[in-house]
Formats: structure tokens, sequence, C-alpha cells
């Protein structure tokens, strides 16, 4: 166990997960966000757009998910406020500019049918605002069968299906759900899923 806590001081993932909480801590950049997201989902929304390239970046198979351009191509699910979608989008592309070398390409959709990327490979879907029980399903459900992570930084979330998420307690860590990682065939490096809460 001492080698496993000795790995994750040194890796990437600490380093980012420090940042993380120094951002919240002294950085006050939730006043960018407003709208229909409350105070809490606030907080944990900016907790995930720090996360959320970091677990984009650990899928063994982000090579083969690139756009005919060489770009990840990251979504940003909404259904009621596109403004602030906007603004999470605006965020992201601050937060990751690249992901393990390759640009990455932001846009923003209400379509959870996702048909305008029946022909484009997707890196990553990211949901910036909670959604109905039976909406979260029918994006979980895409991304078993696109192979596609998908990540919400709201409570419950991962518990419930989705396959990322943050767990916040001592420590602020990346949460997955097990069920649905195997589901969509998604394979991350042994140390990623030690250091990860996990979820059946």
């Amino acid at each position: 166990m001492y080698g496993i806590r000795g790995q994750l001081l040194n890796s990437k993932i600490y380093r980012i997960l420090t940042t993380v909480l120094l951002l919240c801590l002294f950085v006050n950049i939730d006043a960018s966000l407003g709208g229909m997201i409350n105070s809490q989902n606030r907080q944990l929304l900016l907790l995930g757009l720090q996360m959320f390239p970091a677990l984009a970046g650990g899928d063994k198979g982000l090579n083969a998910k690139r756009n005919t351009k060489g770009e990840i191509l990251l979504l940003i699910v909404y259904q009621e406020d596109q403004r602030e979608a906007e603004k999470t989008a605006e965020l992201l592309i601050a937060t990751a500019k690249n992901i393990k070398g390759y640009p990455v390409k932001v846009e923003i959709t209400k379509d959870l049918t996702f048909e305008k990327y029946i022909d484009t490979s997707i890196g990553g879907i990211f949901l910036a605002e909670p959604l109905s029980a039976s909406q979260r399903k029918q994006v979980i459900r895409y991304g078993i069968a696109r192979h596609v992570i998908v990540f919400s930084p709201f409570k419950g979330d991962v518990k419930a299906g989705v396959l990322a998420g943050i767990h916040v307690s001592a420590q602020i860590l990346p949460a997955l759900n097990l069920n649905t990682l195997r589901r969509s065939e998604i394979r991350f490096s042994n140390l990623f899923l030690k250091v990860a809460k996990t979820f059946e």
C-alpha cells in the first residue's frame, strides 16, 4: 500500500488534484457561473472541470477517439441553460487546451440523441447541469454504446450509473462506476483505478 501511495504522490493525478483544491480555496472563479446551478453544484462543477481532462486523458483508447482533424472532441451537455453551458465550455477550453498532446475541441449540445455526432469520434461527455433520471440514463446508454467517458460532477450521478465524476471527502478523488466502465469497454491504468473511489 505504501508503494501505491508513493507512486500517487509523484503522479500527474496527484498534482492535478492538488491544483483543484488550491483553485477552490484561493481563486474566486465561481463568479463567472450563475444561472440555475446552486452554490454547491457550482463548486462541484468547477472541481469537475479540472478533473475531467485528466480522466479523458487516462482513457487508454484515447488515440482512436480523435476526430478527422486529429482533435479530441469534448461535449458539454445541458438541457436548460445554454448561456451557462457556453461559460462552462469556455472554462473547459481554458483548462484543457490539449490532452496528451492532442488539441482539444469543445462543443455544447442539448440533443441527448447526439444525432449530429453519428459519424464523429467523441473523446468525452461532460454534464454541465443535473439531469433528470430519464435524461441521465439516456446519456449513460449512449456513452456505453459509443465507448465514451460520460462525466458528471454532481452528487449521486456516478452511483446512479454515470461512468465518472468526483468524490469529495477528506480528499478529492476521481469517482468511477465499475459496472458502467466494464460495459463501456474503456480501460484505465491500474494505478488510476486504485486511486479512484469506485461504485458498482
